[in-house]
């Protein structure tokens, strides 16, 4: 089993996930549920296939709401206050099986401090750092 997990220190991040994918099969299999985060709670948390999980004494601002979609009607903001704030998804995996690992994020503070990254399990795949404002990107 594989953890898929999305942190974001300080300031406001949208993000959208796309295919999760075994590449050699004849049609893709999306293993990710919710991935567009379009099914929230009602109170407009992420659906309960996401774990949002404070770290460092943080409060986390995690949300879903429809001024933040890329498709669809609905995309997830996070920006915790005084730490930092993960969400996660666990996934059935195989291993030694060959999976496509992709998402759309867009930062809207680019003021410093802040800091997203992308893990697969153990695995840091992506870090920025204090990066500038920025739309949707993939």
């Amino acid at each position: 089993m594989s953890h898929v997990r999305y942190a974001r220190l300080v300031g406001r991040v949208a993000i959208a996930l796309s295919t999760l994918a075994a590449p050699h099969t004849l049609a893709a299999q999306e293993l990710v549920i919710d991935g567009g985060f379009e099914n929230p709670t009602a109170t407009g948390s992420p659906s309960a296939n996401w774990s949002v999980i404070p770290n460092g004494g943080a409060k986390c601002w995690t949300g879903v709401s429809d001024q933040v979609e890329r498709t669809g009607t609905y995309g997830l903001f996070t920006g915790p206050e005084n730490g930092t704030c993960t969400i996660r998804q666990s996934l059935a995996t195989t291993i030694g099986a060959d999976y496509t690992f992709s998402f759309w994020l867009r930062n809207l503070n680019g003021s410093p401090p802040n800091t997203f990254a992308a893990q697969w399990g153990a695995n840091t795949l992506l870090t920025l750092t204090n990066a500038a404002l920025f739309d949707w990107t993939k």
